[in-house]
């Protein structure tokens, strides 16, 4: 299991979190992911500032071109609803 310790530094009062993942992480197995999301969920006063997204077709380091498009898609949706 990935070390879950990383999240307790994020202020959730303060920020909202978009939790990325790749479907064909060889790294970080996906139900980490979810594991993530479901900590950052339950301590988040907003449970919907918590963003969690699969893609099915990347891998853990975003290095294809299809993967790095979809990358910055998401990134782009997110960020245009923060602000």
């Amino acid at each position: 299991m990935t070390d879950m310790g990383v999240i307790q530094g994020i202020d959730l009062h303060k920020c909202s979190v978009l939790n990325l993942m790749g479907a064909r992480d060889k790294i970080v197995p996906v139900e980490d992911c979810w594991e993530y999301d479901r900590l950052l969920r339950s301590a988040a006063p907003d449970a919907s500032k918590v963003v969690t997204k699969v893609v099915p077709f990347a891998s853990h380091f975003w290095a294809t071109p299809p993967e790095l498009a979809e990358l910055s898609r998401i990134i782009s949706e997110w960020i245009d609803k923060q602000i």
